[in-house]
């Protein structure tokens, strides 16, 4: 699932492989990619044509998805995944006890605003923190969902089994030295975004093997 936003018709556009077996919703991925990364001031709205010659001009998703797990766990329920996979033990309208969701954030600052800076703001001076916090909320309030619906089910589980597995995962974290900003490609901040990574990874060994376990788990 990918999300872009439709400037035009003025609606949200969750491109999905099997959406795309119609014409009208099949669309090449290097234009897919191109829709869903339009971010506005840094690239211009994208025009793309879905395989039978409709056009749509979108922009990046991220504007009301910035975090599309809700979004995936949404289209999941309505998926047929006994006859998409061919097996008969896979349920046909899955809900949350059939699943584990594993949510890759891409880190984040949070840079605090303080009310006697912002008390008597004018509207230039709000718009990069306006910008800023309906991202990261955006982001957040999609974790906190996902989060609550299968904590739920997760507390149901170790009610009749104490050694149930955890089906949700987010894995997310502060930046202290890289900057997050989008368009920062220089090779210091890509290596001050491994050492976040590297970081990341020392601190959350354990976690990261459960996911791995669970993801092999059928292979």
């Amino acid at each position: 699932l990918i999300p872009s936003y439709d400037i035009e018709k003025r609606k949200a556009i969750l491109f999905t492989s099997h959406n795309a077996t119609v014409d009208s919703k099949d669309f090449y991925v290097k234009d897919v990619a191109r829709a869903t990364s339009a971010a506005p001031t840094f690239f211009e709205p994208a025009s793309i044509s879905a395989i039978n010659g409709t056009t749509f001009s979108l922009i990046d998703g991220g504007l009301y998805a910035n975090n599309p797990t809700l979004c995936a766990y949404s289209e999941a329920k309505k998926m047929d995944f006994t006859t998409l996979l061919d097996n008969e033990n896979k349920p046909s309208n899955p809900n949350a006890t059939d699943m584990v969701i594993v949510s890759i954030g891409t880190g984040e600052i949070k840079e605090p605003y303080q009310y006697e800076d912002m008390k008597d703001a004018g509207s230039i001076s709000w718009i990069k923190p306006i910008i800023d916090i309906l991202m990261s909320s955006n982001s957040e309030t999609n974790a906190y969902h996902v989060k609550k619906i299968f904590k739920e089910i997760e507390q149901k589980n170790k009610y009749f089994d104490s050694n149930c597995y955890r089906q949700f995962f987010r894995i997310d974290t502060e930046l202290f030295k890289a900057n997050p900003e989008m368009d920062d490609a220089s090779e210091k901040n890509l290596y001050a975004l491994q050492q976040e990574g590297l970081r990341y990874i020392d601190e959350h060994l354990e976690e990261l093997d459960q996911i791995v376990n669970l993801l092999v788990e059928d292979i």
